[in-house]
């Protein structure tokens, strides 16, 4: 969750490259939206699947922890994009 909010704070205002979020040209509640459906829907996946199988939970965490990381290095990107103009 922190990844995808650093995400997101970063992101807001600017345009939108990634055409899976893009609700309009810049970040907006519409493309939160979206990435926080996303990110709901893969906790709730994985929420279910860690009750019926526990051994596959470090996988789970090595995956989130991975993705933390994209998220980093994706925020820090932002921080040097300009706001979109309005």
């Amino acid at each position: 969750m922190a990844g995808n909010t650093a995400d997101i704070a970063t992101s807001w205002g600017k345009y939108e490259t990634n055409p899976l979020l893009r609700t309009g040209s810049r970040f907006s509640y519409g493309s939160m939206a979206i990435k926080l459906g996303m990110m709901t829907g893969g906790l709730t996946v994985q929420h279910f699947i860690a009750r019926k199988f526990p051994n596959r939970i470090p996988y789970f965490a090595s995956a989130n922890l991975a993705l933390v990381g994209v998220l980093g290095i994706v925020a820090a990107h932002n921080t040097g994009v300009p706001a979109a103009p309005l």
